[in-house]
């Protein structure tokens, strides 16, 4: 789940990934020659309120990848305490919004692995894996469904 709506149903953020300027220890989409090649691909799965439940495909596999495209597309995961909003890493702003509580009742970030797909890196075997959305996760978004207190 995102801060916000994207616009459309889909998308691509293209955008290298490299070190942060400011924050070595974060990373970030550069311009410079330092940035590696990376694309992330998402659809729009559900819009709870003024946020959004995307699924994302991506053709590359850098650290991070998918919290560094969407904030820099301005839309951070809920609950991302790196790369979310100010609030989310403890530096003040609302107190109450749907959001906050969101993020509380999840009490982390708001991203799962659904599905990974790979070849086997020893016997060149594909491999693929699913998982169900966690309990957690799940109860968080009944409740900003509505469907749950």
């Amino acid at each position: 789940v995102v801060h916000g709506v994207p616009q459309g149903d889909s998308g691509t953020i293209l955008g290298a990934i490299g070190r942060h300027p400011v924050d070595r220890k974060k990373y970030a989409v550069v311009s410079d020659e330092s940035g590696r090649y990376a694309r992330t691909h998402w659809t729009l799965q559900e819009r709870l309120g003024d946020y959004s439940l995307l699924r994302f495909k991506l053709d590359t596999g850098r650290t991070h990848q998918i919290r560094v495209h969407l904030t820099h597309i301005g839309h951070p995961v809920v609950g991302d305490p790196v790369y979310g909003l100010g609030w989310e890493r403890g530096m003040g702003g609302p107190t109450q919004s749907w959001a906050v509580k969101l993020s509380k009742k999840v009490g982390r970030q708001f991203l799962h692995a659904a599905e990974l797909a790979f070849d086997h890196p020893v016997t060149g075997q594909p491999m693929h894996f699913e998982a169900p959305l966690p309990d957690d996760l799940a109860a968080a978004a009944a409740w900003a469904r509505g469907e749950a207190e």
